[in-house]
């Protein structure tokens, strides 16, 4: 069953996008989203383009990328994919600041892919190391170079989005607050608006690859979680994931200030 549930390639249709009427929402305005290349990143990406904004998607798997962008483009949207290193600031900042020569960035949402982790009893520093600049560094490290590009006044602030991710399984609840702090460390600026998105868990293809790596060990929820996850559950859980990332960029949220949903 877990195997025939990770073979399993999710279709997005436009029908499951969350549509939204807003004069911002436009191809001179650039979102980008960061872990495009699968899982809740590659939905914010198609959602993103659907609606009507130019999408940067940043990701180190190329092909997964590349795959995200042409979904989005068969659906009308216009997106680019740049290949990251996630712990190399020269090639985040590089990401930046191709996008900003496009348009005028006016979204982030901060999708870092979510590592497999062992309970802190067991991890080494080296893993923690690893863990700590893909879960906080690179979302701060992001916000911050998207805050050095938005010194003009609009309408309305910009908006950065980060993700809270917390999963059943005991070995990564300890890294639950990662984006909470890059969101924190955002606060009190004049021309942003920011929030966070928490996700009670993790229906995506990574997380069941752990599932699936994980067998015989004692950790009963990772039997839990694969029997959760009927095909085409991740999918939706992904575009619902994505659709309030939209509504929380979009005018309906203006007043939604350094909240969660």
């Amino acid at each position: 069953m877990k195997r025939e549930i990770l073979n399993n390639k999710p279709e997005f249709k436009k029908r499951d996008i969350l549509f939204l009427k807003d004069d911002s929402f436009t191809p001179d305005n650039i979102c980008i989203v960061t872990g495009s290349a699968s899982g809740a990143g590659r939905a914010t990406v198609i959602a993103a383009a659907a609606n009507n904004l130019m999408t940067v998607g940043i990701d180190m798997d190329e092909a997964g990328g590349k795959e995200t962008q042409k979904i989005a483009r068969d659906m009308g949207g216009q997106t680019i994919f740049i290949k990251i290193n996630y712990c190399s600031d020269k090639q985040l900042g590089f990401a930046v600041e191709e996008a900003a020569k496009i348009g005028s960035i006016r979204y982030l949402a901060n999708i870092p892919p979510f590592p497999a982790t062992n309970p802190s009893g067991t991890m080494s520093l080296k893993e923690y190391d690893c863990k700590y600049k893909l879960m906080m560094r690179m979302p701060f490290f992001m916000s911050q170079r998207v805050l050095s590009h938005i010194t003009e006044r609009h309408d309305r602030p910009a908006v950065i989005g980060n993700i809270l991710w917390k999963h059943p399984d005991q070995g990564t609840l300890h890294l639950a607050g990662s984006s909470n702090i890059a969101n924190f460390g955002i606060k009190e600026h004049a021309n942003i608006r920011d929030f966070t998105i928490t996700c009670n868990y993790h229906l995506s293809r990574h997380s069941l690859d752990k599932a699936v790596d994980s067998n015989g060990r004692d950790r009963p929820h990772n039997n839990q979680v694969s029997h959760q996850c009927p095909q085409g559950r991740s999918r939706q859980y992904h575009l619902d994931v994505a659709n309030m990332f939209i509504f929380g960029f979009s005018k309906f949220a203006t007043s939604f200030k350094g909240g969660e949903l």
